[in-house]
């Protein structure tokens, strides 16, 4: 078992790993590919946050505020790209490497 990385497809295009469960946007075609669910994301804060509520968050909104970025290598970097074609960045306070951490660092900030 191994993480997916920016290495996978090529691992998988040599024979050194036969099966990857995960999102490979990069796998070329020849690959046999099967959709197993469909995911999407949500904004998440503490119960409390003096500037988010259950309301919808539109996108000035969510730019201003302080957010944790999960480092998972690859996968996840739709949103990231999709807010630098429309000239927008994150104000990214802290980065983790995994999913782990970002309960508490929420629930306390």
């Amino acid at each position: 078992i191994r993480p997916i990385t920016r290495e996978t497809s090529y691992q998988m295009a040599n024979g050194e790993i036969d099966f990857a469960i995960g999102f490979l946007p990069e796998l070329e075609q020849s690959f046999y590919q099967q959709q197993l669910f469909s995911q999407y994301y949500v904004v998440i804060s503490r119960k409390d946050h003096p500037r988010i509520c259950e309301k919808s968050l539109d996108i000035e909104a969510y730019i201003r505020e302080s957010h944790v970025d999960v480092d998972t290598s690859i996968g996840h970097y739709h949103i990231e790209n999709e807010l630098i074609n429309r000239g927008l960045k994150r104000n990214v306070l802290i980065s983790i490497p995994s999913y782990l951490g970002v309960g508490l660092i929420v629930q306390e900030t």
